[in-house]
């Protein structure tokens, strides 16, 4: 799996994102993109995109079990 924060300092997310999704070797694995200012019109183009589920920052216990769909204690 793949964490991949929108706001990147040299390059959008969403490039990343894409750039991730046009490689074989990629194309399976869940990519979670995680921002502090997400907006419902943001979350449905990164799930059109090629995003397996976004969250918001901070990432909480919660969501992150919910991503990694594991059982964490």
């Amino acid at each position: 799996f793949i964490f991949l924060d929108l706001g990147l300092p040299d390059q959008s997310g969403i490039d990343v994102l894409l750039t991730l999704r046009s490689k074989s070797k990629y194309a399976k694995t869940p990519i979670f993109i995680l921002s502090g200012h997400v907006t419902r019109e943001m979350n449905t183009y990164c799930i059109q995109t090629g995003a397996s589920a976004v969250y918001t920052k901070p990432l909480m216990l919660p969501q992150l079990k919910d991503a990694l769909n594991v059982k964490v204690e």
